[in-house]
């Protein structure tokens, strides 16, 4: 819920195991939310999953496939009701409040467990047929690694947080976040620092790519990995600017709550 583009109220759940179980919690969560609200303007929703004119089409994480989740919170509320893969939501939040304000072309990478994509051309986000942005799955590699969608070698296999845990795990016996990393080579850590240099070489790849086929005025970064901040990009923007056909900035997203905001933009 939101008033003055601020975000009023939050709940959390569990993300339940049946489709029934877990659109029963979306629609008492949604209940939960109207509770002292005079009139609801419409309901924003943002999934991690490919949308295709509000069909939720295979999320890896959700049992809901192939499943039209506009028409059943439209049916059940009676307003109107917009569903968008999550990452189109976060480029939608930076286009109408962060880094894109005053941007027509860009390309949001959002990368946490895996990597995702939003991409706006002249202002406006580009949907494709309804699935574009996936941008995670770009091979950049040659190498046997392999992601949660079956790809060797992908953007999201080298250079996800995911990809950043496991490998982190092999060098230290221990997994460790991003950020962890970072504060580690800010005290000196030297495999630390090798490690982010490494998956920023990666990150640069797959920007690279991003660049030469969208060029675009920037190329924003969001997602949990963010918070590596310069010490995890220092690599990735020698490789852009090394090997892009033309200029493209690397921006770090400043805003929270990214897929929420853009979830609330499809409504207004």
């Amino acid at each position: 819920m939101s008033d003055k583009n601020k975000i009023k109220k939050i709940l959390r759940f569990k993300t339940k195991k049946t489709k029934k179980d877990f659109l029963k919690s979306v629609v008492n969560g949604i209940h939960l939310i109207l509770e002292g609200q005079k009139k609801l303007k419409g309901i924003g929703v943002s999934v991690a999953s490919p949308v295709l004119n509000g069909v939720v089409l295979n999320p890896p994480n959700l049992p809901l496939k192939n499943f039209n989740l506009e028409k059943f919170l439209r049916k059940k509320f009676r307003v109107k009701v917009k569903v968008e893969n999550d990452a189109n939501c976060y480029a939608l939040a930076e286009l109408k409040y962060g880094c894109g304000k005053n941007c027509k072309n860009f390309v949001l990478v959002a990368i946490g467990t895996g990597i995702g994509g939003g991409i706006v051309i002249n202002g406006k986000l580009y949907t494709g047929k309804g699935c574009a942005g996936e941008i995670g799955h770009i091979i950049i590699s040659d190498s046997n690694k392999r992601c949660n969608a079956g790809h060797n070698g992908c953007f999201e296999a080298m250079a996800s947080g995911r990809a950043i845990f496991e490998l982190s795990e092999k060098r230290f016996g221990k997994g460790y976040l991003a950020s962890e990393l970072s504060e580690m080579a800010r005290k000196g850590n030297k495999k630390a620092k090798k490690l982010l240099n490494e998956i920023g070489y990666y990150l640069g790849r797959g920007f690279v790519s991003i660049a030469n086929i969208f060029n675009p005025d920037m190329i924003i970064v969001s997602g949990g990995v963010k918070e590596g901040g310069e010490l995890l990009l220092k690599e990735a923007r020698k490789i852009l600017k090394k090997d892009s056909m033309d200029t493209t900035e690397l921006k770090i997203s400043k805003i929270n709550k990214g897929a929420l905001l853009g979830a609330i933009a499809l409504i207004k």
